[in-house]
């Protein structure tokens, strides 16, 4: 089992509560692009879905790594940077197939699901965010 953010689609309504409160969490500032979650509009659909790195049992991130700076923590379950091999190429920032690896400084960030409490499902008002855990 892991721990992950769970999403109802049908909830979200691009309100960007989520990435607010990510990015003042994490960088000190209201920056919805330092944010390690990500609300995704579908104008063709008129929906939106917020997007965060769901800690992939075999990471292409870590995968296109090319000096493995990611690592999953078999512990943990969670996808981690060693910040002092990365060397900032962005490979990783490509790999990811939802969108969830950010720049910020020369270093990718995603979400670390905030030490097992993430502060984008306390403050999610309208509770398209949940945190739960699924099957590894």
């Amino acid at each position: 089992m892991k721990n992950v953010i769970l999403i109802d689609e049908a909830n979200c309504l691009f309100c960007r509560t989520c990435e607010a409160v990510c990015s003042t969490a994490k960088e000190g500032e209201v920056s919805l692009a330092k944010s390690r979650i990500h609300v995704v509009p579908d104008h063709e659909k008129r929906t939106s879905k917020p997007s965060a790195c769901r800690h992939c049992g075999r990471p292409p991130c870590a995968k296109a790594c090319p000096v493995d700076a990611i690592v999953k923590n078999e512990k943990t379950k969670l996808v981690e940077l060693n910040k002092d091999e990365c060397i900032g190429c962005g490979e990783c920032v490509e790999a990811c197939p939802f969108g969830a690896i950010v720049m910020i400084e020369d270093f990718p960030e995603w979400c670390d699901l905030c030490g097992g409490d993430p502060l984008c499902v306390k403050f999610c008002p309208h509770e398209a965010l949940a945190f739960g855990s699924i099957s590894a």
